[in-house]
């Protein structure tokens, strides 16, 4: 099976404990964990933004050798929360996407305006273009974060959980246009909260607590259930319907 991201004895301080972890090329893998897991320095870890012992290969090369231009033309990242000092229309979020193509005093070319639009397009979101950012609403802003991280025309996409503080409809809307990136040769590596959204969209579960990796399955595993309780440290109940799989809390 290809490999889009290779982790290999990866530390970052008292944070992450020798990681290995491989990502599959053309899947969509999901990170599961508490708060403090490690989700979040694990993601910045890949991106190069700290100096971990290890090693992070992307594609086999070692992100060590690469510039941080040469990694964003690799990885495309979409943080959690954002915020703007100033108030951007749409398409000029998205053409920071192009960022990694351009000199730093140089400007957008005809070129970068087109892949942004193109990018817009994708997510059936190209009316925003000329709108305020900080006007949408939190789905929107975040599928014009994603139409970003499409412009940036990357072949890995990471998403540090790009569902948060959104409604339910968002959040099937969200990961469906994540989704959509997959059938189209895309590979994404999220962090998730709701296993149920985890089970539903993602290829592979991956389960991190206190900075190391307990579990690497595939969605539909059999023993997702025992998995999620030791991770969770809760009793879960395990409902299997035709297509899909609940798990939801025991009350007693």
């Amino acid at each position: 099976m290809d490999v889009a991201l290779r982790i290999r004895k990866l530390g970052y301080k008292d944070i992450l404990h020798s990681i290995d972890l491989d990502i599959e090329k053309g899947a969509l893998s999901c990170l599961l964990g508490p708060n403090g897991a490690g989700k979040t320095t694990l993601f910045r870890c890949i991106l190069g933004m700290y100096n971990i012992t290890g090693d992070v290969f992307i594609n086999d090369v070692s992100i060590k050798g690469l510039s941080y231009r040469e990694i964003a033309q690799k990885i495309a990242f979409v943080p959690q929360q954002t915020t703007n000092s100033f108030d951007y229309k749409v398409i000029d979020v998205v053409l920071m996407g192009r960022a990694p193509y351009m000199n730093m005093f140089s400007v957008p070319k005809d070129e970068d305006y087109e892949i942004s639009y193109w990018a817009l397009r994708e997510l059936s979101i190209e009316p925003f273009a000329q709108k305020n950012f900080s006007n949408l609403s939190g789905g929107e802003r975040q599928l014009v974060l994603i139409a970003r991280a499409i412009a940036q025309q990357a072949d890995i996409l990471i998403f540090d959980e790009p569902t948060a503080h959104l409604d339910l409809p968002n959040q099937f809307k969200v990961l469906s246009c994540i989704k959509n990136l997959i059938r189209k040769g895309k590979t994404a590596f999220i962090s998730l909260h709701d296993p149920n959204l985890a089970i539903l969209f993602s290829n592979w579960i991956i389960m991190i607590k206190n900075g190391k990796i307990l579990s690497k399955l595939p969605s539909n595993a059999l023993s997702i259930k025992e998995h999620l309780e030791s991770l969770y440290q809760v009793k879960l109940e395990c409902f299997k319907g035709e297509k899909d799989t609940v798990v939801y809390p025991v009350i007693r």
